[in-house]
């Protein structure tokens, strides 16, 4: 394939190895969440991985030919997005390592926290509390790594 025919078919790649990514992270949660094998979650993360090095060599293969500047692009383009799927999984691991946190604290002394709160107000706090610690931090990661994303490409 001739550099010029790559940089034509780019963005159809694009999309396929996004949408590739996303069918994945789909097979990932009902392999975790609604089916009683682990055999979607397996295959959802090993169609994840195959995007991801389908999207990286052609996006290699773009910046060591003719036209680096294409191939940085690409691979910028193409992570711009998928960290907003690639972050997803880490994140659930870190918001019921929290929950599991949630548990481990007494009830006495969560209520000498707040104490002037009625209790359903104070267990709607807490698991707020606890749930928007992941939550905050994959919009963080993924907002920055986005951010710094266009703005390297803008730059060059």
């Amino acid at each position: 394939m001739s550099p010029a025919q790559a940089r034509a078919g780019a963005p159809i790649l694009l999309c396929m190895t996004l949408g590739g990514s996303a069918c994945g992270l789909f097979l990932l949660f009902y392999g975790r969440f609604l089916s009683t094998s682990y055999i979607p979650s397996v295959i959802g993360v090993i169609l994840q991985i195959c995007a991801i090095t389908m999207a990286m060599g052609f996006g290699l293969y773009l910046r060591s030919s003719v036209d680096a500047e294409k191939g940085s692009g690409f691979i910028c383009a193409f992570w711009r997005v998928e960290i907003w799927l690639i972050a997803l999984l880490p994140m659930r691991i870190i918001y019921f390592a929290c929950l599991q946190l949630l548990n481990l604290i007494p009830e006495a002394t969560l209520s000498h926290l707040w104490v002037r709160l009625p209790q359903p107000l104070w267990a709607l706090g807490r698991v707020l509390l606890f749930a928007g610690i992941p939550i905050a931090l994959y919009l963080a990661v993924c907002l920055f790594v986005t951010l710094v994303l266009c703005r390297s490409h803008k730059v060059k």
